[in-house]
């Protein structure tokens, strides 16, 4: 959904998914990279064209704002060391 929603749209969902408890964020490699596509089928979906720069420019802009706003970022290995 990164390459295909506007940031403020996934900054809402991000914000209301955290009103309820813990919130993960990924994102794939693939979105962020600049190499290309993988050259396998055809007529590809116009989102499959949207990564690299574009994408990851949205992903520092979220969390960005989300620093703003004093959001807690934790890698999934503090978080289960925490659990244990």
């Amino acid at each position: 959904m990164l390459r295909f929603l506007p940031k403020n749209l996934i900054l809402w969902g991000l914000l209301q998914s955290m009103q309820r408890g813990h919130t993960i964020m990924y994102f794939h490699p693939i979105d962020i990279s600049e190499g290309d596509f993988p050259r396998i089928g055809h007529n590809r979906p116009f989102y499959w064209l949207i990564k690299g720069k574009i994408v990851e420019k949205k992903i520092r802009w979220i969390l960005n704002t989300l620093k703003e706003k004093d959001t807690e970022f934790l890698q999934l290995n503090q978080y289960r060391q925490m659990s244990e």
